[in-house]
Parts: structure tokens; sequence; C-alpha cells
């Protein structure tokens, strides 16, 4: 957890200076770059959701789809099996109404989480706790 905020805090230092340097010029366009960055990181964040979704319904009825039908899913996806159990995870631990929470106090913020920032997120199961470090 402490290399989390350190990484997070690191992330937000290097942002913060790189703003700084900028002329007007180019913290007009940064704006506008960033507004429709942002919307393609918490589209990529709910695809993650979805596809978390999908698959716990895979999981739970795995005598329908057969043997290792998760595997077989993130094989024909090529897909790691991590991503796609890390996806259900996501999906399980944070119901869509705690998910746009989270995404509506990234816009709020400035610090907009993405899929990289969710994955350590998934190992927190107390939600205070977890609610905090996404709060940093």
């Amino acid at each position: 957890m402490k290399a989390l905020k350190k990484s997070v805090s690191e992330e937000i230092r290097r942002r913060d200076e790189a703003i700084e340097s900028m002329n007007d010029e180019l913290r007009t366009e940064y704006e506008e770059i960033n507004k429709e960055y942002l919307e393609l990181v918490k589209d990529s964040v709910r695809g993650y959701h979805r596809l978390g979704m999908r698959v716990g319904k895979v999981h739970t009825n795995h005598k329908h789809y057969g043997e290792g039908a998760i595997e077989k899913i993130a094989a024909a996806m090529v897909l790691d099996s991590s991503v796609v159990y890390k996806a259900k995870r996501f999906s399980e631990q944070f119901t869509k109404k705690e998910l746009e929470s989270i995404l509506k106090r990234g816009d709020e913020s400035g610090n907009q989480l993405c899929w990289g920032h969710v994955i350590p997120l998934l190992a927190i199961v107390e939600v205070d706790q977890r609610d905090r470090l996404i709060d940093q």
C-alpha cells in the first residue's frame, strides 16, 4: 500500500510540474486533449467492469458453458486469463453505482482512475481503506 501511495503521489507531482511548465497556448490545448483522454480512460475502466460482469456470468454457469470456459474465452481474445479474472473480481468488488461514483470523483479531483490503478485496489478488501486510496 505504501508503494501505491508513493507511485500515485509521484504521478501527481510529475503531472503538476508538466502543467506548470506550459505556456498559456499549450495549456489550453492540453486541457482539450486531456478531456478527450479522460473520457477514453473512463470508457476503458467501464469496459473492464462490463467484461468482468460477463465473465462472472460464465463462471457462475460453468456447467452450462463447459470446463475451462473462462480460459477458452481469454485465449480466444488473446488475453492472459489473469486479466479476465481481474476484471471479474473488479465487477464483484465494485457495483456499477460505486464505479460511477469513483469515476465522478476522478472528474472532480482531476486524477482519473485508470485500469492500472484498479488492479492494486483489487487486493484491498476493506472498503474504507480502498476509498482512502482512491481519494488520494
